[in-house]
């Protein structure tokens, strides 16, 4: 049987993944040296409701991939929720103390919902193959979701400030850093043992790769511009990146297991047409 992993230069990158996981871990150390512990925050709107932005379209575009029963669904429902955790740990490691509790708990309860789709996606993936029922509810929630979220965005922007003090910045970039390494080594591991939950692994590793670059491009202060872009470049392209391998995959996988459900049925019509 054809292998389903038919990435071209796959050992080129499972060490690029594995490799970049390892670079990770000295950066981390250089970073918790240097990174001031509080600091200002600037365009709070764009940083924030982008995010929230860029959760409602990932929401909205996997359930349009279910709906059509793409394979790539599965892509999406990870990138949407590791976009959701990557907003919810900025908000949690570093807090700005502005917001009121009542603001913060909603926050988290919308931030919880694409996790919580995540959650019953992934079961439901892990049964493959799918069957119609429940179908069209995880659809139409993650539909939902997404129009909470755009909501969320637009009335979070309507009060944002232009800047706030935010605390714990060691925590915050270091901790996202250490998740994106995990990432990096589970997908370079997954590659190598052809696992089909690289599309899992990719696209989480991407969406934090996003995220992280999104918060450089709109948080950074002039000072640190260039660099800030420079950084922002490398990530996402690698985020672009984990995106194609996570939906190359996806189709692989689903094209292996349409041939993997049809030999059965094959080899019982042979048969048939054999005792004719």
């Amino acid at each position: 049987m054809a292998d389903h992993h038919r990435l071209r230069h796959r050992k080129g990158l499972v060490v690029l993944y594995l490799g970049g996981a390892v670079a990770l871990v000295p950066w981390i150390s250089y970073l918790y040296l240097v990174q001031a512990p509080r600091g200002l925050a600037h365009n709070v709107a764009w940083l924030t409701g982008g995010l929230l932005a860029l959760i409602a379209a990932g929401a909205v575009s996997t359930a349009a991939l279910w709906f059509f029963d793409s394979p790539a669904w599965m892509v999406g429902a990870s990138l949407t929720a590791s976009l959701a955790f990557a907003t919810a740990w900025f908000h949690l490691s570093a807090p700005s103390h502005t917001h009121s509790t009542a603001v913060t708990i909603r926050t988290f309860v919308v931030l919880g919902l694409p996790l919580a789709l995540f959650a019953w996606a992934l079961s439901v993936w892990l049964a493959q193959p799918r069957g119609e029922k429940g179908s069209l509810a995880l659809g139409f929630a993650y539909v939902v979701a997404g129009v909470l979220l755009a909501l969320g965005a637009a009335r979070f922007v309507s009060f944002a400030p232009p800047t706030e003090a935010v605390f714990h910045l060691r925590l915050m970039w270091c901790g996202l850093d250490v998740f994106e390494a995990v990432g990096m080594a589970l997908t370079g591991w997954f590659l190598h043992t052809r696992s089909r939950h690289v599309v899992v692994a990719a696209a989480a590793t991407g969406a934090l790769l996003l995220a992280d670059a999104w918060s450089n491009v709109t948080a950074t202060t002039s000072t640190a511009r260039e660099a800030a872009l420079a950084m922002a470049v490398v990530e996402v392209s690698l985020a672009v990146l984990s995106v194609v391998v996570a939906v190359t995959v996806a189709f692989e996988a689903h094209r292996m297991h349409l041939g993997r459900r049809s030999t059965p049925a094959m080899a019982a019509s042979s048969s048939g047409a054999a005792h004719q």
